[in-house]
C-alpha cells in the first residue's frame, strides 16, 4: 500500500478512507492515485458548486497543502497526516474531525482553522481531538496516540515516514504487546 507507492511511486496526494478499499482477501488497496490533473479540474469545478462538499473532502488533507490549494498535487509528508487522520477515524469510529468536541462546527470551518495552524481560542493547534477517543480500542495505547499526534505535526519534516509508522503501530496487530 502506502509503504510499497512512497518507496516507488513518490505519493498518493489524495489520502483519505474513501479511497481504501478492502478486496475479499481482506487486503486493502489505495484507489485514486495518480489522477493529479483530473482531481484538480474536479476541486475546482466542486468548489464553485457545491462548497460544503468540497470542503469536506478536504479534511484529510495537510495544513501546508491546504494553503498551497488545488495546486499542489501533494507529497509523503501530506500522505502521512492523511494516515493519521485515518487512524483516528478507525478508533473513533467515525468521520474525520467528529467527535463531540467539533460537532458544532461545519468542514469549511474546520478546513480554515487547519490551514491558520494555532486555534485563536485555545493557542493549540487545531487537530481531530485524541481525548475523545476514550474507551475505544487502543485509544489508551501511548505508541498508537503518539504516532497519530506525530502525523500531524505542523511542520512536515518532523512528521514520521511510513516506515517508522508502519513500526511504531505493529502493536496494533492481534498477538503483539501493545504500549
Amino acid at each position: 500500500g502506502l509503504t510499497f507507492l512512497h518507496s516507488n511511486l513518490g505519493f498518493h496526494g489524495n489520502l483519505k478512507s474513501s479511497n481504501c478499499i478492502v478486496t475479499s482477501r481482506w487486503v486493502l488497496q489505495l484507489t485514486d492515485n495518480g489522477l493529479h490533473d483530473l482531481r484538480k479540474f474536479f476541486d475546482t469545478q466542486l468548489e464553485t458548486d457545491d462548497r460544503n462538499r468540497y470542503f469536506k473532502n478536504q479534511l484529510w488533507r495537510s495544513p501546508e497543502l491546504l494553503r498551497d490549494g488545488h495546486e499542489a498535487p501533494g507529497t509523503k509528508e501530506g500522505d502521512i497526516y492523511a494516515f493519521g487522520i485515518m487512524l483516528h477515524e478507525i478508533i473513533g469510529r467515525q468521520g474525520p474531525f467528529s467527535t463531540d468536541s467539533y460537532d458544532s462546527y461545519s468542514s469549511e470551518e474546520i478546513i480554515t482553522k487547519v490551514k491558520n495552524g494555532k486555534d485563536d481560542s485555545t493557542g493549540m493547534l487545531f487537530r481531530p481531538n485524541i481525548l475523545d477517543l476514550c474507551n475505544m480500542p487502543f485509544s489508551e495505547n501511548d505508541k498508537v496516540r503518539d504516532a497519530m499526534r506525530d502525523s500531524w505535526s505542523e511542520n512536515p519534516r518532523d512528521r514520521p515516514d511510513i516506515r517508522s509508522l508502519r513500526t511504531r503501530l505493529k502493536c496494533m496487530k492481534e498477538g503483539k504487546e501493545g504500549g
